[in-house]
C-alpha cells in the first residue's frame, strides 16, 4: 500500500484550497493522510487503469464510508471537510482491494505460544520462569479474523534489540494464519524479554504484540549458601552488614530498589573495595557473575573492577574477560580459564564505583561456576 501525506495550511483564510499532490498516476491501493483546519481540496492523478473509482474516507469514529470527490481531466479531486468528518486529520483510501474489511479495528489473535515445543498458557505477556540454559525457540501461533495477515510486518526483538530475519522464520498456514518462530539461543545469564509483533492488512493496520519473559541461570552456582559458600567483605555501610542476601539465589528481588534487606554496600571511602566468596571446599571455577544494585531507579555498575585469587598472603589479578550487561541486566560476568580454588574475590578500584556513588561498592547477588 502506498501512503502519502498532504498538509493544508491551518492559517489559510480562503474557504477553499486546491493543491495538486501527485503528477504520476496512482497504480495500486493508496492511502492518503491529509490534515487541515478549513475546507480544502487536494488533487491526485487518477489511476491509469480502466474501471470505476472506489474512494473511501474515515470519520472521527473510525468508520470508513464513500468519499466526496470529483474525477475530471485525469485527476481526482478530494473534498476535505474537517467539520463534516469531525477531525482535522483525514484519511482517504483509493481503490482498496475487494477482500479488505475497511472497518477492521481488532488486532490479530494469539492462538498459542510454545517454548521448545512445550505449550504455555495463552497470554500476550507472561514470565515463564528460570532456566539453567536459555530456550532455543519460542513459537507464536497467530490468526486474523477480518483481514489477511501482513507477513511483511512480522518483527521480533530480544531485550529490545531487533532480531535478524534469519533468526525469525515463519510458516504460512493460510492468508489469515501463521506460525512465527523466534530463535533465542546464545543468551547470557540474567533477565530476558522476547517480543513478537505482527499486523493485519487493514487500511490502518492493527498490531498484535506478544511478550515472553524468562531468566537464565546456571544450576552449578557454587557461590550459593545452599552449596556451603560464605561471604566476606572489606567493609560495610551502616545497616548493610549482612551478606546473606548476596548468595541466596535471588538475583532480581521484587520492587523498585535494592535496600539493605536484599543488598550489601561497602563503606564510602577512597580505598579499593572487595567481596570474597569462600566455597568451603575446592571448586573448579571459570566464571564469576556480579549483580550490581538498583537504587532510586539507577544501577550502580562500577567503572573499574577485576577478579583476584589468593597467592600466598597476597591477592593477584586473574586474567579474565569482563562482560558488562545493559539496561535491566546490570551485571558483570568475568570469564577465565577454569581454575581450582577455595575462595575468590571481586575487587572495585579506588573511587571507581558508579558515577553516582564512586566511593561505594554495591552488590545484590554473586554467582560462581
Amino acid at each position: 500500500m502506498r501512503l502519502f501525506k498532504a498538509v493544508a495550511d491551518a492559517c489559510v483564510v480562503a474557504a477553499l484550497l486546491v493543491c495538486a499532490l501527485f503528477a504520476s498516476p496512482i497504480r495500486a491501493e493508496t492511502l492518503i493522510s491529509a490534515s487541515c483546519q478549513l475546507p480544502a481540496r487536494v488533487a491526485v492523478a487518477a489511476p491509469d487503469t480502466a474501471g470505476e473509482l472506489r474512494i473511501f474516507t474515515r470519520d472521527a469514529q473510525g468508520h470508513w464510508g464513500p468519499a466526496d470527490f470529483e474525477h475530471q481531466d485525469g485527476m481526482i479531486v478530494l473534498q476535505l471537510n474537517p467539520e463534516k468528518t469531525g477531525s482535522s486529520r483525514m484519511y482517504f483510501l483509493i481503490n482498496p482491494r475487494p477482500h479488505i474489511d475497511l472497518n477492521d479495528t481488532k488486532p490479530p489473535l494469539l492462538l498459542g505460544v510454545k517454548v521448545d515445543g512445550n505449550p504455555l498458557p495463552l497470554s500476550t505477556d507472561q514470565h515463564i520462569g528460570e532456566f539453567p540454559n536459555p530456550p532455543q525457540t519460542i513459537a507464536f501461533g497467530v490468526a486474523e479474523r477480518e483481514n489477511p495477515l501482513d507477513l511483511h510486518s512480522i518483527s521480533a526483538k530480544i531485550n529490545n534489540q531487533p532480531v535478524d530475519a534469519s533468526h525469525m522464520p515463519f510458516s504460512v498456514i493460510s492468508l489469515r494464519q501463521a506460525r512465527i518462530y523466534v530463535l533465542t539461543a546464545d543468551l547470557s545469564y540474567g533477565k530476558h524479554k522476547v517480543e513478537m509483533s505482527v499486523s493485519d492488512e487493514a487500511p490502518l493496520p492493527n498490531t498484535l504484540t506478544a511478550v515472553v519473559r524468562f531468566d537464565v541461570f546456571d544450576a552449578t552456582n557454587y557461590a550459593l549458601a545452599a552449596q556451603g559458600a560464605t561471604l566476606a567483605a572489606d567493609s560495610c555501610l551502616s545497616n548493610y552488614e549482612s551478606l546473606t542476601s548476596l548468595n541466596d539465589g535471588v538475583a532480581y528481588p521484587p520492587g523498585p530498589g535494592r535496600l539493605n534487606d536484599v543488598s550489601w554496600a561497602s563503606a564510602d571511602s577512597s580505598a579499593e573495595h572487595w567481596l570474597e566468596i569462600r566455597f568451603g571446599q575446592t571448586r573448579t571455577i571459570g566464571e564469576l557473575v556480579v549483580f550490581w544494585t538498583l537504587y532510586r531507579g539507577r544501577h550502580h555498575l562500577p567503572r573499574e573492577t577485576d577478579v583476584r585469587i589468593p597467592e600466598g598472603e597476597d591477592w593477584v589479578k586473574l586474567d579474565a574477560k569482563r562482560i558488562d550487561g545493559s539496561g535491566d541486566n546490570c551485571i558483570t560476568t568475568f570469564k577465565f580459564e577454569p581454575i581450582e580454588l577455595d575462595r575468590i574475590r571481586v575487587y572495585q578500584g579506588a573511587r571507581a564505583g558508579s558515577d553516582n556513588a564512586p566511593g561505594y561498592m554495591w552488590v545484590t547477588e554473586v554467582e560462581a561456576r
